[in-house]
């Protein structure tokens, strides 16, 4: 099974600098657990901020995190490079772009 992702965008919002960010809700299933993933983003623009949510057993979900390796940031302007720790194979990604 291969990676999956459904994106939710969100409505623009003045935020405390008072700019517009553009919002999106990514949630992904189908990663390789313990390992680094290419999740494609299929935003318009290269994210500036980039955040997560693990699933699993609530607060007490193990993290995920940016794989720098791969790329300086840990995205570009096609995918988000994920390492999941053991056992974590779903995510939810927060994105400001």
């Amino acid at each position: 099974m291969g990676i999956s992702v459904t994106a939710s965008l969100r409505d623009l919002l003045t935020d405390s600098r008072g700019i517009f960010p553009a919002l999106a809700t990514l949630t992904v299933t189908g990663l390789t657990a313990g390992q680094s993933n290419e999740v494609p983003h299929g935003l318009p623009r290269v994210p500036r901020r980039v955040w997560f949510t693990a699933i699993g057993s609530g607060a007490n979900a193990p993290p995920c995190s940016l794989d720098t390796a791969t790329a300086p940031a840990g995205y570009d302007a096609t995918y988000i490079y994920v390492f999941t720790p053991s056992g974590v194979t779903s995510v939810v990604i927060h994105v400001e772009y």
